[in-house]
């Protein structure tokens, strides 16, 4: 049996191609200083992004029995946004066409832009994603204070 594997990449945006595709442009690091200019905002607030693209890859095996793939993004301050997740039968049809073409892995690809994206405070954003009643953390985006420039 083939295990399941999630990732997620943390980008400022996702764009749809031709043919299925997409481009995922400008991979944030897994450490975003996020500037603040003095006296723009009241002490102990955080800036919005202009905008926030997610884009998580989910592999498993085309003969594993999965009803359903739920996925949440967990903010930094414990609150939980839950995503749309993937229907049973977006899912089987995923795993009837990589049977159908002897591939070994079944790939479903969701994808959450968001903009603005207002960050709730500094801190570990992550999300995680559910396939067959295991969690996966496929990814976390950590937003602190940048440096003080000199």
């Amino acid at each position: 049996m083939i295990p399941t594997s999630a990732i997620a990449f943390f980008c400022e945006d996702i764009r749809a191609e031709a043919e299925s595709r997409v481009t995922v442009i400008g991979i944030f690091p897994d450490n975003m200083n996020l500037e603040i200019p003095s006296g723009t905002l009241p002490e102990g607030k955080v800036p919005a992004l202009p905008k926030l693209s997610i884009f998580v890859r989910i592999s498993f095996d085309p003969n594993k029995k999965l009803d359903s793939i739920k996925a949440k993004v967990i903010n930094p301050d414990g609150t939980e946004t839950a995503l749309d997740g993937v229907a049973a039968d977006v899912i089987q049809k995923a795993q009837k066409e990589a049977r159908e073409q002897n591939n070994i892995i079944s790939n479903i690809n969701m994808t959450l832009q968001m903009q603005p994206f207002p960050v709730p405070t500094f801190g570990r954003m992550r999300l995680e994603v559910e396939v067959g009643g295991e969690t996966f953390v496929c990814g976390a985006l950590n937003f602190q204070k940048a440096p003080a420039k000199t």
